[in-house]
């Protein structure tokens, strides 16, 4: 979706508070397709939710809310912490997500008792990854990078479910 004219930050953020559902799709979206410990979202997923909302407005407000809420208004603002146009993929500023989860903390209370096994199981497989004898703790090793990145995407992932901030 491309911008017409810039929107400040301050009605940047009005907006996505206003159109808060729009993000938690989005959040769900990441979390279904695996991505969702990172809350990295796809460039192509957000165009599709975005062009949703926008179908329900009137053409005026809709273009509106195009320009409001493209990725090139969002990173104009300092609102996504990359966009990466190659790879298609963005990640929202961490305070946007702490605001976003802060006003989705029912969903936490919704968490089932599966939902909180499986999180205990990935935590119980980064233990055993940091506990591997046969992996050498030599930064710069692919082997130790590899690890530390999924235990860290790990922790990011379970954090975001639990409503944790993790920086």
């Amino acid at each position: 979706m491309s911008m017409v004219n810039p929107v400040n930050t301050e009605q940047t953020l009005i907006a996505i508070l206003a159109n808060k559902q729009t993000f938690f799709r989005l959040m769900d979206l990441a979390s279904e397709s695996g991505t969702g410990h990172a809350m990295e979202f796809t460039i192509s997923a957000y165009d599709r939710v975005l062009s949703e909302e926008v179908g329900r407005l009137s053409p005026v407000e809709g273009r509106r809310l195009i320009e409001t809420l493209s990725l090139e208004n969002l990173d104009r603002n300092g609102l996504l912490n990359y966009l990466d146009q190659k790879l298609g993929r963005f990640r929202l500023k961490g305070f946007v997500l702490s605001m976003l989860r802060h006003l989705d903390r029912k969903r936490l209370r919704e968490l089932s008792q599966a939902d909180l096994n499986q999180l205990v199981i990935q935590l119980d497989e980064c233990y055993n990854l940091v506990s591997d004898y046969k992996l050498a703790w030599i930064p710069g090793d692919p082997a130790y990078s590899e690890m530390v990145q999924t235990v860290y995407d790990t922790f990011q992932h379970v954090a975001s479910s639990l409503g944790v901030v993790v920086n």
